[in-house]
């Protein structure tokens, strides 16, 4: 039966009773009862704060709540209100019950009607921790402890905790204010605790710490080393990393980095436990009194107490000379400097340096000083020295480490060179000798030797440092032979000329003009500087005609004069002599198997000034003058005349009294020279040819001469009464002029 109500049911909420009425039949009466529900009965908004103890009071807002007679009810959730109360048609109170979580739908009724309203912002309070007891668990983890806090629920409720994101075990509710667990592993002062309920979760600070870790040695192994309380690396990275210790943190590598130094220097880990991490420090790194940081994660874990050293970056070893790819060359044997570039260097209080044989212990030398130049470059002197294949090794701190295993270079001297080996003479005892010369021979006698392609020894019976010697074979005689050199067994062989020592005696050859043979000499002088004199090269021995060449020459500097030869007889070599100057040469004779060195001397004429001859000087001869008279006392080109003046401008010079006459061109007889304004009388004049001087003549300056005088009256203008050109003689003092003057005050002259 549908009925439409009357409008006389206005009041919402109001409870009617009603009665149905069958008109055909008698009327019965259907006892009952209805509420009356308005169309805008409906929840607005529900507002209050919800603990999950429950017993507080939520307001719910909407309309068309009647009256306070009619019998409401609210549910949050599932749940009922513990008691729900009409404030008025447009809001209710609930008094909550305890739960937990959100509250997804609020319901109101009124008898079997009710209203529902989605209400997704409205929750019980979330959980909060207060503390953890113990507040500090072991970084193995497997430790009971209780979180203490509030909003933990009034009902068994399944939790989820993790301590900085790591899950913990046995996770038990107690009550709305404890939950008890196990510990995972951890190693940070300040972890943080995470619940998790369905879609209630919170993080919380700072609220349970791990054992700090404790360092109780670091090492690098068997190639490490302890020095001044610093650990200190290998002489060469990479070099591998032990620190051991206790509550060191995770089992997982990747959790665990090493930092050395305020330079963060990366050692990489390979291995960790909590009893000891592994880890790599690579090359290319540096730097001394390093403290060690180990952390995890981002969370750091310590400091250790030891400080570690690593050894600087060798990048590259450098002679100032060269850089070779496998050794770096000195420039010769009297030492040089190195230089050593890397990184690192001013991290060091000491540095030393020296360099080490690789199998002659006795050839080590003190490279030093080591000086520090910048960050990245040292450089030391190597003093002088033989050998190759020296390590250099830097002593750091007290501690050695060799560079050349680091940067694969060896520092060597140079090879010893071979310029000539000569025959000298035969001495007293019937021995020949042999000057040897050369270069890189170094200053250690001990460590040179000579021997002949025959394998026979050449005693060494004078040392000249680096560069000459001279031995003596152990043999009788040998022919057409090489020759070799050892030092520090470094080994050079001269095989051209091939050398000999047998068939000549050389004790007593002399020299002669060839003009002259029957007159030999042990020292001769030649009668012109000029090309083309015949010396004779006269001996015992016997000379082979074919590829005879005879010079002479100065062995302290190594100049020779050549002389051509023209013939050559079994006991007599003549040549012609080349043009020249100086004094003292000794004859050398080299023929097709030996070179031999003369004790006798050869010498040019000293040269011989006969006179000045110049447009600008006075044409007189030493026969007829005993001094020549130049014609002025300004600079002017004077010629000298005479002979043996030689060809070379270089070691000819012009003296006239004290002054130094500039050569300008030479030859034999002649020679120009450009001489200083000047003065003086008589003065010794002479040429010097290459240590040779000549005779002296007289040069004489042109006496002054005065050709005017002109008198200046300071107080008048009068004048001089008389004023005559003056004429002297040569003699300045002879006067022929008379000058007066128009008064007795002072007069200024000019002359």
């Amino acid at each position: 039966v549908t009925c439409r109500a009357p409008s006389i049911f206005s009041r919402n909420g109001n409870v009617y009773n009603m009665s149905v009425a069958n008109s055909v039949d008698n009327t019965v009466n259907i006892n009952g009862s209805f509420v009356v529900l308005l169309d805008d009965f409906r929840i607005t908004s529900v507002q209050g704060s919800i603990p999950t103890t429950g017993s507080s009071s939520v307001v719910v807002h909407g309309s068309s709540f009647g009256s306070s007679s009619a019998s409401f009810s609210a549910r949050l959730g599932n749940t009922a209100c513990e008691t729900t109360t009409w404030e008025s048609d447009s809001s209710l109170t609930c008094s909550t019950p305890a739960g937990f979580a959100s509250i997804p739908i609020i319901s109101v009724s009124v008898l079997a009607v009710s209203v529902n309203a989605s209400v997704n912002s409205l929750r019980y309070n979330s959980p909060n921790v207060t503390s953890t007891l113990p507040s500090n668990s072991p970084t193995t983890g497997g430790a009971s402890f209780t979180i203490l806090g509030s909003g933990f629920a009034q009902f068994l409720t399944a939790w989820n905790v993790t301590v900085d994101s790591l899950a913990t075990t046995a996770t038990a509710w107690v009550s709305d204010s404890t939950i008890t667990s196990v510990t995972p592993t951890g190693y940070n002062p300040d972890a943080s605790i995470h619940l998790q309920s369905g879609d209630i979760g919170q993080s919380f600070l700072s609220m349970h710490s791990f054992d700090a870790p404790v360092i109780t040695n670091i090492s690098f192994g068997p190639f490490g080393r302890f020095v001044n309380g610093t650990v200190a690396a290998p002489f060469s990275l990479p070099a591998n990393l032990t620190i051991t210790g206790t509550n060191l943190g995770s089992y997982l590598p990747q959790n665990t980095t090493v930092l050395l130094g305020s330079a963060a220097i990366v050692c990489e880990t390979e291995s960790a436990n909590f009893l000891d991490i592994h880890c790599v420090i690579p090359s290319r790194n540096f730097g001394r009194l390093l403290t060690v940081t180990v952390f995890h994660g981002l969370f750091e874990g310590v400091i250790a107490p030891q400080l570690v050293s690593l050894p600087a970056n060798f990048s590259k070893i450098q002679a100032h000379s060269s850089v070779l790819p496998s050794t770096v060359l000195l420039n010769s044997t009297r030492g040089g400097a190195v230089l050593i570039h890397g990184q690192g260097f001013l991290n060091y209080i000491s540095v030393k340096g020296y360099l080490q044989h690789p199998s002659n212990s006795t050839l080590n030398l003190l490279c030093t000083p080591l000086l520090i130049v910048n960050d990245t470059l040292a450089h030391c002197t190597v003093p002088e020295g033989l050998g190759a294949g020296f390590s250099l090794v830097v002593e750091i701190d007290g501690v050695s480490t060799n560079i050349s295993k680091v940067v694969s270079t060896y520092v060597s001297f140079p090879i010893p060179t071979i310029d000539s080996v000569v025959y000298t003479h035969r001495n007293d005892n019937g021995r020949s000798q042999f000057l040897v010369s050369g270069s890189s021979f170094g200053a250690d006698l001990s460590q040179v030797s000579v021997q002949f392609s025959d394998m026979s020894e050449c005693f060494i019976v004078l040392f000249v440092p680096h560069s000459a010697l001279t031995c003596e074979p152990t043999t009788s005689e040998g022919v057409g032979i090489g020759l070799s050199i050892s030092v520090a067994n470094q080994v050079i062989t001269n095989l051209s000329p091939l050398i000999s020592w047998s068939n000549v005696d050389y004790k007593n050859q002399t020299l002669s003009l060839a003009s002259n043979v029957g007159s030999p000499s042990s020292s001769l002088t030649l009668p012109t500087t000029e090309q083309g004199t015949l010396v004779a090269f006269n001996t015992t021995g016997v000379f082979n005609s074919s590829g005879s060449l005879a010079f002479f020459g100065l062995p302290s500097n190594r100049t020779r004069i050549p002389c051509a030869v023209q013939q050559v007889l079994e006991t007599r070599v003549i040549c012609a002599v080349a043009a020249g100057t100086g004094i003292g040469f000794s004859p050398m004779l080299q023929t097709s198997v030996s070179t031999v060195i003369g004790t006798d001397l050869l010498s040019y004429p000293a040269p011989n000034l006969a006179g000045v001859s110049s447009s600008d000087a006075l044409n007189q001869s030493s026969a007829t003058q005993s001094s020549y008279l130049l014609l002025q006392s300004e600079p002017q080109i004077i010629q000298l005349i005479g002979d043996n003046f030689g060809d070379n401008l270089a070691v000819v010079s012009v003296r006239v009294g004290t002054y130094n006459c500039s050569t300008l061109s030479v030859t034999h007889s002649t020679l120009t020279c450009s001489l200083p304004r000047g003065s003086g009388i008589d003065l010794p004049s002479f040429v010097i040819v290459d240590g040779q001087e000549s005779g002296q003549i007289a040069v004489t300056f042109p006496a002054p001469s005065v050709s005017n005088i002109t008198v200046t009256t300071n107080l008048s203008s009068a004048g001089c009464m008389s004023c005559l050109s003056a004429v002297y003689s040569p003699e300045p003092s002879v006067r022929n002029a008379t000058y007066a003057f128009a008064t007795a005050d002072s007069q200024t002259i000019t002359f």
